[in-house]
């Protein structure tokens, strides 16, 4: 499927802005990451002001994923949890979110302002936040991802108020464990589970460990594991007995009683572990009140300074970062690798001292990659370099779920914080031991020039997408010199005629995404026919003409064709159908193809063709029969044509299909269950706006585990919105870099 992206993630796509209507308005950039971006804005209808997280890019495992996302997140309503009011997507696919909005600081940025928190303060907040994990631990969602970034606190100068936010990783037990099966870390690595830091499917044991973990930051200042070494760091999480938190507050009066709760909380097994967030809070709770009706007491403060003065305790603060998840025998490493920790001081020098502090300040320079054999897999270690830089959060980490035209690796790496990379970073690609792994790279929306491109001159490295970056003449320069690629993407940049030129001589250059870019002239398509190797094209969104379409069966390589939402019509195809090599054609939302494309393809590609997109298209029923002419077809796509009963008895023939894609279809519920069951292949499956009941749904979930199904997400009922519009998704089975 096309990815959707924008240039500028601190603006809101002219798509999600046109979808929203005039409901919301006063919209306000708030914050970007590598997958979307957050706004604020004001609701007419509810009058108030809602937070719209909008995803940069989405495929049909991302559509899934925020499917999922959207279902857990609606099961939410609790005042110490964020809600969702609505969600839907845009005419170019695009998702998007909309919660409530939560007014105030993330609890990791109280702290590093603050210091460490007063202990009433901390249990306080320490209880809201169980309150808000026992409502969502009931309706059999655990957050998985609990740290100090993910819990808002608002009025915290006078009543503060936690907020549990970002369940983007939040998952049903039952629905996610496949994923974790397939090797997906979830969690970030100083507050993760021993259980997932080796892999494992975390439940709400896990919330319980990751809140242990919050509550050492909030009081001690530091969570109780720490390494520079991501790898020694899960280790610890896995093999070292946790500190007591009187160990590293020792100028604080710790409850012995919070003590042993934190201790448990932190035990290696779940089993050992309270097993529930409702006895956590009882035990918070009784210190609390033994705090409070204690006489004379300090309330939790210092023994010699007053806490106000211990605002100046030193804060925790994460400057740099390198590479991501690699599988280390039992451990997952997580995908945050951290470079280096520093103590910063917003006071004075008399305050470090005064701290208690046990780590030492480390000037960290710039981060180089090497890998020590474990399992024959490698260890990442960080180690300094020569030049020291600028505060920046920048980690690379591992985003799953990609979905490759070929069965390349199903991981790539890619910025946590994509804004703020820059060019030097990129030399820890080339101190990084491989070990004959693939190493798809994802840079896209970041502020890099190219010029840093030269530290990916590797084998290892033969996927790399670039969209939605600005490289400079010199940087494209660097690009060009990358022979090691095979694949690349550089959709949603500026393509020029010259550029195309010089792109021809990356000598392994196979597949292309040039999506939503201008400028694809029929010059531009003549040169890309020269290319000596390309295999796939994809110029979904763009302004390319029916001429310079014609113009591609020139090419005497090209096997795959991505033509969504453009003027392609049943003419172009039959001129592209004169490609020897062609076996994938996605004309996805191409309002100019009809039923005479179908016949054309099924008469004259036939056991040839591999994939084949109609989402959107003016195709009917009548083309059905023909598909049994095309028995080797792995991707489908019939978006929008009300499908029967013999229909799918039709498409139930196709046993190759890997991934399939239905809409707005009229066959019974029975129908549907068969034909997907007999499908035993299928990894990836839409079936959107059909007579289909959840019980069902959940019986096809149960016998295709391995599948991804998406149905048409949330039942209006269950939105707290006033205008329910749930999403529309017509999905292409367009494969993506």
């Amino acid at each position: 499927m096309r990815a959707i992206t924008s240039l500028n993630p601190n603006q809101m796509p002219d798509d999600v802005a046109s979808a929203l209507g005039s409901r919301y308005s006063d919209i306000t950039y708030i914050s970007s990451g590598a997958t979307a971006s957050v706004f604020s804005a004001h609701d007419s209808n509810l009058d108030k002001r809602v937070a719209i997280k909008v995803l940069r890019h989405i495929d049909e495992r991302g559509l899934i994923s925020f499917q999922k996302e959207a279902k857990s997140a609606a099961k939410l309503d609790h005042p110490n949890l964020v809600s969702i009011l609505n969600f839907g997507k845009t005419h170019k696919n695009r998702a998007y979110l909309i919660m409530s909005f939560v007014d105030g600081k993330s609890l990791d940025e109280i702290i590093d302002q603050e210091g460490r928190l007063p202990l009433p303060l901390a249990l306080n907040l320490l209880i809201q936040i169980c309150d808000g994990l026992k409502s969502a631990h009931s309706k059999n969602i655990a957050h998985r991802d609990l740290k100090t970034s993910n819990i808002m606190v608002q009025n915290f100068e006078t009543e503060p108020l936690a907020v549990v936010v970002d369940f983007g990783l939040a998952k049903d037990p039952d629905q996610e464990k496949s994923r974790t099966d397939t090797g997906a870390a979830i969690g970030s690595p100083l507050f993760m589970s021993p259980e997932q830091a080796q892999g494992r499917l975390g439940d709400e044991r896990s919330d319980i460990y990751g809140l242990a973990c919050i509550a050492f930051r909030m009081i001690a200042g530091e969570t109780p594991f720490y390494s520079e070494d991501i790898f020694d760091l899960l280790r610890q999480h896995i093999d070292e007995q946790p500190p007591l938190l009187s160990e590293l507050a020792p100028a604080w009066e710790i409850p012995e009683q919070l003590d042993r709760l934190l201790d448990s909380m932190l035990s290696k097994d779940p089993k050992d572990r309270p097993q529930s967030v409702i006895e956590v809070r009882e035990t918070l709770s009784r210190v609390k009140h033994g705090l409070e009706a204690k006489p004379d007491s300090t309330a939790g403060g210092a023994k010699t300074e007053s806490t106000k003065r211990d605002k100046v305790f030193m804060t925790l603060r994460v400057i740099h970062a390198a590479l991501p998840v690699v599988a280390v025998g039992g451990i997952l490493a997580a995908a945050f690798g951290l470079a280096a920790f520093v103590l910063h001081d917003p006071h004075s020098g008399a305050a470090k001292a005064a701290s208690g502090f046990k780590r030492h300040e480390k000037s960290i320079k710039s981060a180089k990659v090497e890998s020590s054999g474990l399992d024959d897999i490698g260890s990442i270690k960080i180690k300094p370099i020569t030049e020291k830089p600028k505060k920046i959060s920048n980690f690379f980490h591992s985003s799953g779920d990609s979905d490759y035209m070929e069965r390349s690796p199903k991981q790539h790496y890619t910025p946590y914080n994509s804004t703020l990379l820059r060019d030097e970073e990129l030399i820890c690609f080339q101190n990084y031991t491989y070990k004959d792994k693939i190493l798809p790279v994802s840079l896209n929306h970041t502020s890099i020039t190219g010029t840093g491109l030269k530290y990916l001159r590797t084998p290892n490295v033969t996927i790399l997408d670039l969209s939605a970056t600005n490289l400079t003449d010199a940087g494209f320069a660097e690009l060009v010199k990358l022979d090691n690629i095979e694949k690349l993407a550089l959709q949603d940049t500026n393509i020029t005629l010259a550029k195309i030129r010089k792109l021809k001589k990356m000598k392994n250059l196979h597949s292309l995404y040039l999506d939503n870019c201008k400028n694809i002239s029929p010059e531009v398509v003549a040169e890309l026919c020269r290319f000596p190797k390309l295999k796939f094209l994809s110029v979904g969104i763009t302004d390319i003409t029916r001429g310079g379409i014609k113009m591609l069966s020139g090419s005497r390589t090209l096997e795959a064709i991505v033509l969504n939402s453009t003027p392609c019509d049943d003419d172009c195809v039959e001129t592209l159908l004169s490609l020897p090599k062609l076996n994938d054609l996605q004309l996805n939302d191409c309002p100019g193809i009809t039923d005479k494309t179908v016949a054309m393809v099924a008469s004259e590609k036939g056991v040839k063709m591999k994939a084949l997109g109609l989402s959107g298209t003016k195709t009917t029923r009548a083309t059905v029969p023909l598909l049994a002419k095309c028995p080797n077809l792995q991707q489908l796509s019939l978006g929008g044509i009300p499908l029967n009963d013999n229909d799918l008895e039709v498409i139930g023939k196709l046993k190759k299909l890997e991934a399939l894609h239905l809409s707005h279809i009229k066959a019974s519920e029975k129908a549907i269950y068969h034909t997907l069951l007999g499908l035993r292949k299928l990894t990836q499956t839409g079936i959107l706006y059909s007579n289909m009941t959840e019980a069902t749904e959940a019986r096809i979930r149960a016998a295709l585990p391995k599948c991804g199904l998406m149905t048409e997400c949330i039942n209006a009922t269950s939105l707290k919105s006033e205008d329910r519009d749930p999403m529309d998704f017509i999905i292409s089975a367009q494969s993506k870099l």
